[in-house]
């Protein structure tokens, strides 16, 4: 039960990093492209499903680059 317990706390965990990921990201897109909220989820979301690459990935890269996906 502990490691369950234990185990969904991480599960937590790592699913606020990648939502804090996703959001600085969408940030970036918005403040340098001009970008509105939704749109900045789209490009993300487009470029994760062309490349096969998990969403979180492509949200990383735009934080290290700050440029967009393409």
């Amino acid at each position: 039960m502990a490691f369950s317990a234990a185990r969904t706390h991480q599960q937590l965990g790592d699913a606020l990093e990648t939502r804090h990921e996703i959001g600085e990201a969408m940030g970036i897109l918005m403040e340098r492209y001009g970008l509105p909220e939704n749109a900045a989820f789209k490009v993300l979301k487009k470029a994760s499903q062309d490349r096969n690459v998990k969403l979180r990935e492509i949200a990383r890269q735009v934080c290290e680059t700050g440029e967009k996906p393409g």
